[in-house]
């Protein structure tokens, strides 16, 4: 159901606090801006491979190992390749 949706929720939320002007403390926001920023891209992605799936099917284990295959590369590999491209190939960028 739609009105279950986390990320409706917290953009509703957003909505009623801005409406209100709700100011909260400094430990608060920047706690929720290191949360926040990567919040966006991993919500896309599940509700990506949510969509992806009828209504009335379960995820198999082979799907559900896939998904855990292609998280685990985007959140472990990549990160490492680039900070490898950049300490290694462009080693002036980071100061090394």
């Amino acid at each position: 159901m739609i009105i279950k949706n986390p990320l409706l929720i917290a953009a509703g939320l957003a909505v009623v606090s801005l409406f209100l002007r709700v100011r909260y403390p400094e430990f608060i926001m920047n706690t929720l801006n290191v949360l926040g920023k990567p919040a966006s891209p991993a919500g896309l992605f599940a509700l990506g491979f949510t969509c992806h799936l009828p209504a009335d099917k379960r995820i198999r284990a082979t799907e559900a190992r896939q998904a855990l295959t292609v998280t685990l590369f985007k959140l472990l590999v990549q990160p490492t390749i680039a900070w490898l491209i950049g300490t290694y190939v462009f080693p002036w960028i980071t100061g090394g």
